[in-house]
């Protein structure tokens, strides 16, 4: 059986860069898109194998690893509270997250949230 992309599940508060960053892995524009660049939406993007060894080719050479998967599937999810149960459910299927933060250190509720779910 062929092995499978993993699936992460992109989580943070509302405006940290969450679909920014996806943005810049798939090459488009989707927050500039929403209004105030905040994302109302859930999206999925499947990045490549190819595409992440051109992003991080310099960290797999330097830690000796290869990508053996044929990509990451993230699942982009809106920071609201108003989406956490949608979250709550998403977390279920999936192995992978990445849970953004302000960078002014601060762990608001809906990444909180999100880490304490994976946690249990």
């Amino acid at each position: 059986m062929p092995i499978r992309q993993p699936i992460a599940v992109v989580l943070g508060h509302v405006d940290h860069g969450k679909t920014t960053l996806l943005d810049r892995l798939r090459g488009t524009s989707v927050a500039a898109r929403e209004p105030g660049q905040i994302t109302q939406w859930i999206g999925a993007s499947l990045i490549p194998a190819k595409t992440l060894t051109e992003i991080i080719g310099p960290l797999l050479e330097r830690f000796k690893l290869i990508i053996e998967v044929p990509g990451i599937l993230f699942i982009d999810t809106p920071g609201h509270e108003t989406f956490s149960n949608l979250r709550k459910s998403i977390l279920r299927v999936t192995r992978l997250s990445a849970t953004f933060a302000s960078e002014e250190g601060q762990l608001r509720t809906s990444p909180y949230w999100s880490l304490m779910l994976r946690k249990g």
